[in-house]
């Protein structure tokens, strides 16, 4: 019985912490130059101060509670976008 009660506690447990985050990731890309990844790009959660630069291949990821938000990508003599998720 015992054995039984710690299985179910830990597997309470397990998807209690496996539903904390989730991850948001992309690649920022310039469409007018065929697609070319803009490395060191921003790209920031509105209203929370979560944010990442890209790297070398344009790449991003972001850790957040679930949730509805707006990540805004920015990036030195491009106009700012804001693209809801």
């Amino acid at each position: 019985m015992s054995i039984r009660l710690t299985f179910i506690a830990l597997l309470i447990i397990s998807f209690s912490f496996g539903q904390s985050k989730g991850t948001i990731k992309g690649i920022i890309t310039d469409k007018e130059a065929n697609n070319a990844p803009l490395p060191f790009a921003n790209a920031t959660i509105k209203g929370t101060s979560i944010n990442t630069t890209t790297n070398e291949k344009g790449e991003y990821i972001l850790k957040i509670e679930p949730g509805v938000y707006k990540i805004e990508f920015s990036f030195i003599g491009y106009e700012n976008v804001e693209v809801p998720v």
